[in-house]
């Protein structure tokens, strides 16, 4: 038997003027990940995030919010799916460098 000795250290700061959350994983991160390569599926690591209505097409809700609430932005340009305003539209996962 071995000794297995484990210590972490970390400075948390809460942003209390703001009510967003941001959460940063690279692609390469991703790729390790045991997840479908789509970004509802990497979505759904990010704490707070859960499945939206059935009637909606298993969409991500973000704290709570309706699967209509959400606005999906990549390197600054609106990809919500403008006709059903529901969802992002459908890029390939091998496009983004970060999610």
């Amino acid at each position: 038997m071995e000794d297995v000795s484990v210590t972490a250290s970390t400075k948390l700061s809460f942003d209390v003027k703001s009510v967003e959350k941001s959460t940063v994983l690279t692609a390469t991160e991703v790729e390790q990940l045991p997840v479908s390569r789509n970004i509802e599926s990497v979505a759904l690591l990010i704490p707070g995030t859960m499945f939206g209505d059935v009637a909606f097409g298993y969409l991500v809700s973000f704290s709570g919010s309706s699967v209509a609430e959400n606005v999906y932005y990549i390197n600054g340009m609106n990809v919500t799916d403008f006709r059903r305003g529901l969802g992002g539209s459908a890029i390939p996962s091998e496009f983004f460098d970060q999610f």
